[in-house]
C-alpha cells in the first residue's frame, strides 16, 4: 500500500504572474511543477491499477477483461495496445513497488524513473525486488535518468548475480544486424552486440574518423564513411590504440565475490563478464574510499596473466623496432619492490636511460593491440579501472 500526498504550492509564487518572477522564483515554479506532475502521475497510475483490478480476465490467457483496454483507450486517446500496456504497468507498480509509488507521489522521483525500476526489476523475485527498490531509492533520483538506470542495473546484478549472468548469455544469442528505413532516402543500420564489442567498435570507428576529419565533413559523417569503407574492404589506416576502461572490484577479479564491474560509457556488467574482459587486458590498480571516490591511481599498467603469457610465447625477441636481441622472461622493477612483470624489451633497452618510444605491436588472441608505447613513457591515467 502507498499514500498519496497532495503537494502544496509555495506561498511566494502561488498568485504571482510568471512574467513578474525572478530567476529564483522561476526555478521554484519549475521544481514545483515537476513535483505536481509526479503526484498526478502517481494518482493516474493508482487509478489505472484500480481499473485493472475491477476488470479481471474472463478467459484463460488474458491479463484483463475483454474490452477493458478499449474503454481506457477512448478516454486517453491512445491505441488499445498502448492502453493495455499502461494498465499492466500500473498494476505492477502498485502491487510490486509500493515504495516507488510513494516516492513518485512525494515528487522524489518522476514517472520515467518509476518505469525504469518497474522494467528492470521485473526479472527478480518479490524479495529481491524490494531489496533493490530500497537500495536505489535510498540514493535519491540521481543526476539524470541514465544515472538512475545504471544504479538500478547495478543493484539488480548484485541482488541476483547468477540470474544476471544467465540473462547475459541468453541475450548474446540474439546478436544481430538489422536495417530499418527512415525518411528522405536514408535507413538506419543497427548492430546488436555485446557491450564490450560495441564500445570497442565505436571507439575504433571514432578514432579512424578523427584521423580523416575534414572541414567539409562532420565527425558523424566521417564515422559513417569509415564504417562503409571497412565493410567494402577499402584501404583504411587502422593504426592507433583503442582503450575501453573496465572497473572491476579486486575481490571480483580474484573470484572471491560476484560484485558487478562497470564499463566506462556503458554501465554495470556481471562479474563473469568483467572477468572475461580482464583476461586480455592491461591492468591498473585504482584505490577508492568506501563511497567510491578515487584516492589513488597506479601510474603503471600491467598485462593480465593471460595476455602476458601470450606475449611471452609470441615475442621471443625485443619488440623495439630493428632490435633482434632475446628478451628476458621476467624482471623485477627495482622501483616497485615485490612487483614482478613481463618485460617486452631486451636487457639493453630496458636499462637504457632513454626508454624507446616505438615498439612493435603485439596482438593478443582476442584481437586487441597490447601497446604501441613503452610502459616507462606512459602518463598516469586518470580513468578509474582495475582492468582496462
Amino acid at each position: 500500500m502507498f499514500d498519496l500526498h497532495t503537494p502544496k504550492t509555495p506561498a511566494h509564487t502561488a498568485d504571482r504572474p510568471i512574467t513578474e518572477m525572478t530567476v529564483e522564483q522561476c526555478l521554484d515554479v519549475i521544481n514545483e511543477a515537476d513535483r505536481m506532475q509526479s503526484y498526478y502521475d502517481s494518482r493516474k497510475t493508482a487509478a489505472l491499477a484500480r481499473f485493472a483490478e475491477l476488470s479481471p480476465p474472463t478467459r484463460p490467457g488474458a491479463d484483463i477483461a475483454d474490452g477493458a483496454q478499449d474503454e481506457v483507450a477512448m478516454e486517453m486517446g491512445v491505441s488499445p495496445h498502448s492502453a493495455a500496456t499502461q494498465l499492466l504497468e500500473a498494476r505492477n507498480l502498485v502491487t510490486r513497488l509500493p515504495a516507488t509509488m510513494n516516492a513518485l507521489s512525494d515528487g522524489r522521483i518522476d514517472y520515467r524513473r518509476a518505469r525504469i525500476l518497474n522494467e528492470l526489476t521485473s526479472v527478480l523475485s518479490e524479495r529481491d525486488t524490494r531489496r533493490v527498490e530500497q537500495r536505489v531509492l535510498a540514493g535519491g533520483r540521481r543526476a539524470n535518468p541514465n544515472k538512475f538506470r545504471d544504479a538500478v542495473r547495478y543493484q539488480v546484478i548484485k541482488a541476483d548475480p547468477e540470474g544476471a549472468e544467465l540473462r547475459r548469455k541468453a541475450a548474446c544469442e540474439h546478436r544481430n544486424v538489422i536495417v530499418r528505413p527512415t525518411n528522405d532516402g536514408m535507413a538506419r543500420l543497427t548492430a546488436h552486440l555485446t557491450a564490450g564489442e560495441s564500445m570497442v567498435a565505436h571507439q575504433r570507428i571514432t578514432t579512424l574518423a578523427r584521423q580523416r576529419k575534414t572541414p567539409e565533413r562532420t565527425l558523424a559523417q566521417c564515422r559513417a564513411d569509415v564504417l562503409m569503407d571497412m565493410i567494402f574492404d577499402k584501404q583504411v589506416d587502422k593504426s592507433g590504440d583503442v582503450q575501453v576502461n573496465v572497473t572491476v572490484p579486486l575481490t571480483t577479479l580474484m573470484g572471491l565475490s560476484r560484485n558487478p564491474g562497470e564499463i566506462s560509457g556503458y554501465g554495470p556488467i556481471t562479474a563473469e563478464h568483467a572477468q572475461e574482459l580482464a583476461k586480455n587486458a592491461r591492468w591498473r590498480r585504482v584505490i577508492t574510499d568506501p563511497v567510491g571516490v578515487v584516492v589513488e591511481v597506479n601510474p603503471r599498467a600491467y598485462l593480465s596473466p593471460l595476455a602476458s603469457d601470450y606475449a611471452k610465447a609470441h615475442n621471443r625477441v625485443c619488440r623495439v623496432a630493428g632490435c633482434g636481441l632475446p628478451v628476458p622472461p621476467r624482471r623485477v622493477d627495482p622501483a616497485s619492490p615485490g612487483i614482478v612483470e613481463f618485460n617486452l624489451v631486451c636487457s639493453h633497452h630496458s636499462t637504457s636511460k632513454t626508454p624507446p618510444i616505438q615498439l612493435a605491436t603485439v596482438t593478443t588472441n582476442a584481437g586487441t593491440s597490447d601497446t604501441n608505447e613503452s610502459k616507462d613513457t606512459q602518463q598516469p591515467s586518470t580513468n578509474s579501472g582495475v582492468a582496462a
